[in-house]
């Protein structure tokens, strides 16, 4: 079992911007606003990855230096304290946006023929947040011995 993370009080914090950052990328209208509504969904993704790491044990510290806003990294690191995407298409998606939202560039993304569909973008950000919420209630009953 890992240690409790100082940083625990920020999980609910995290999770709970991360849903309102999905809304935003999920609901903002405007078919021309691709770039910012996908920036929303990765700023949920980020969120929700990262509220995972610390209830997995690690700091905000940490994650602000290991992971940072590399959503793949964030990904591998999550992976490893047991997430499992319900698809394919969440590690797929976060390959194709992880670059692009790194570097502040996804209104270059956002230009490119071959960009990933907004739908597919929020049902695989939805399905990531979902399973990050799991796994912390998980987390957190085995640390509090339930």
């Amino acid at each position: 079992m890992a240690e409790l993370s100082p940083d625990a009080h920020l999980v609910p914090v995290f999770l709970k911007n991360a849903r309102g950052f999905l809304r935003a990328g999920a609901d903002r209208p405007g078919p021309d606003a691709w770039a910012s509504r996908v920036q929303m969904l990765c700023c949920a993704a980020e969120l929700a990855l990262k509220a995972l790491l610390i209830a997995a044990g690690r700091t905000d510290e940490e994650n602000r230096r290991e992971v940072r806003h590399d959503l793949q990294r964030g990904l591998e690191a999550a992976r490893r304290v047991g997430l499992e995407p319900q698809s394919d298409q969440v590690t797929t998606l976060i390959a194709a946006l992880s670059p692009s939202y790194a570097h502040h560039a996804l209104d270059q993304l956002a230009r490119q023929s071959g960009r990933p569909d907004l739908a597919d973008c929020v049902d695989a950000v939805e399905d990531l947040v979902r399973r990050c919420e799991e796994l912390v209630v998980v987390m957190q009953a085995v640390s509090l011995g339930r």
